[in-house]
Parts: C-alpha cells; structure tokens; sequence
C-alpha cells in the first residue's frame, strides 16, 4: 500500500507540476515587450523558479523595522532596510511599506502625503462626477505630483508604472515586521 501512495503521489506531483509549467510556457509566450519581442532565458528560468518556489516552502526574508514601531494612525517613518530605503505608513490604523522611488524620476516618494483617493465616473447625462475612496490610501510624490495607490503601487494616471509596496505585520508586542 506504501508503494502506491508513493506512485500515486510521484504522479499527482508530476500532473501538478505539468500544469503549472504549462501555464508558466503560455504566460511566457503571452508576454508582450516593447523592446524585445522574446523573453530572455534567464527571465523564464527566473520565472519557473518563483513558481516552483511557491510549492516547496521557500521562505521570504522578513525584516523588523524598528522605528515604525508604536507609529501612530497619520503618521510615517522612512528607514533603509536590507539598503533599501522604504516608508512605514500607518494610514487609519493599518500599516503600509513601500520603496521611497518614484517611477518618474527616482525622486523621494515617501516624503510626500496620503491622502484618500479620489474616484471620477461619468453619469448618464455625461456630466463629471467625484467620488472619494476613504478605503485606498494614495500617496504623491513631492517632485511631479505622480500619486500611486499604497495597497497596490500601482500608478493612478498610467497603470503601466508601478512602486514596490511591501507586506507588513506587526506583532502582539508592536513590532513591525515587513516582508521583503
């Protein structure tokens, strides 16, 4: 009985693996560049590692931040960890990290302020209506006013452009861990 669990698990494993790999060729082949119409080796190698990665336990480096420790809702600190400067937000009592570039010009992204983002749709008689989105934080940046979401980094005005945000946990103790 033994011996076929072992075979019977070898096989779903190999199945599994199949399909993702599968699915990691389609995304690669799916892949549009600008400048290159190929994916280079070393971005599909990089690629199926990550995959492969996420099945065998590979860990993520978490690091404490301890400035950001008994930050207060309103607040920010910015500090370098693993020599990456990034800023600690506390934005309505929960915690967001992200790197301190700007994908404009690498200016200082964490000196500039949050704020509540707002959402603009168009009504049936096309006229222009604001609506504010207390739930996603916004922060722009001080030099061109670029302004990302702090969830997910991701450019307000171009989608394409994006900061590095980071996850953050913060223990019974206080301490703030972020993930890397």
């Amino acid at each position: 009985m033994l011996l076929r669990s072992a075979i019977h698990y070898e096989l779903v494993v190999n199945l599994f693996y199949a399909v993702i790999l599968s699915e990691a060729k389609n995304l690669l082949v799916n892949v549009r560049l600008t400048k290159r119409q190929s994916v280079s080796r070393g971005f599909s190698c990089f690629l199926l590692f990550t995959i492969h990665s996420l099945f065998i336990g590979v860990t993520v480096p978490a690091y404490v931040v301890p400035e950001a420790k008994g930050l207060q809702p309103g607040q920010k600190v910015i500090a370098t960890v693993q020599g990456r400067e990034i800023g600690v937000f506390n934005v309505a009592g929960r915690l967001h990290a992200v790197r301190n570039v700007c994908a404009d010009q690498s200016g200082p992204l964490c000196q500039g302020d949050v704020f509540d983002r707002i959402d603009a749709e168009i009504t049936e008689d096309r006229r222009i209506r604001e609506v504010l989105n207390a739930g996603r934080p916004v922060i722009a940046c001080p030099w061109h006013a670029w302004e990302y979401d702090l969830q997910t980094g991701e450019c307000l005005w171009n989608p394409k452009y994006r900061v590095r945000v980071y996850a953050v946990e913060v223990a019974a103790d206080g301490t703030v861990t972020v993930t890397m």
